[in-house]
């Protein structure tokens, strides 16, 4: 009987590992953002010339698992008044993200809009995305309280420039919040 236990113990460790490869080298790409931020830092080429994108159109999505249930929220453009409604299409969903040289950053504000929030507010967030790889959100409204995002992943976009980054933050007591964000190159010329 040992032995029989003993080889299905095997057997089933290295399914489990098999399988464990198998969905690591499945997700390898996302789960290395450094190319993308290097780009982000270094410049996505184009067709017109440029080196370097002259800002960046953004796009957020979060869900928080929280208690017994959760919520959602959406980013909008930070000078976008929610009281006006949340269903127009367009660039009022997009923020803009730009290099800051002081900080050696690229970042800019959103406002993150929660459907179902009865009184229309919104609370004013700052996105910064550091060199180093680091993604850390400035949550303006709440005393500019800041919230370093964890398990990094990336994702190729729709086009050769753009990605999607995903994050978490984890809070003892407050649950999970799970961030995505579409980043999208712009070019000036």
């Amino acid at each position: 009987m040992l032995n029989r236990f003993s080889t299905s113990r095997k057997q089933a460790t290295n399914i489990c590992a098999a399988v464990a490869i198998a969905i690591m080298s499945t997700y390898a790409i996302a789960d290395d953002c450094r190319p993308y931020v290097t780009k982000l830092f270094d410049g996505f080429p184009d067709s017109s010339g440029f080196p370097t994108a002259n800002y960046y159109e953004v796009s957020a999505v979060r869900i928080t698992a929280r208690g017994t249930a959760g919520f959602t929220s959406f980013s909008m453009s930070p000078s976008y008044s929610t009281t006006q409604g949340i269903s127009n299409p367009g660039t009022h969903s997009l923020f803009v993200i730009k290099k800051d040289k002081a900080t050696d950053s690229i970042k800019g504000k959103f406002q993150d809009v929660f459907p179902g929030r009865t009184d229309g507010q919104a609370d004013l967030t700052t996105l910064s995305i550091f060199r180093s790889g680091a993604v850390q959100l400035r949550l303006d409204d709440w005393g500019g309280t800041l919230v370093s995002l964890g398990a990094l992943g990336c994702f190729p976009g729709h086009t050769g420039d753009a990605f999607i980054m995903r994050g978490s933050k984890r809070s003892d007591g407050w649950g999970i919040d799970m961030w995505m964000f579409l980043i999208v190159p712009r070019f000036l010329g």
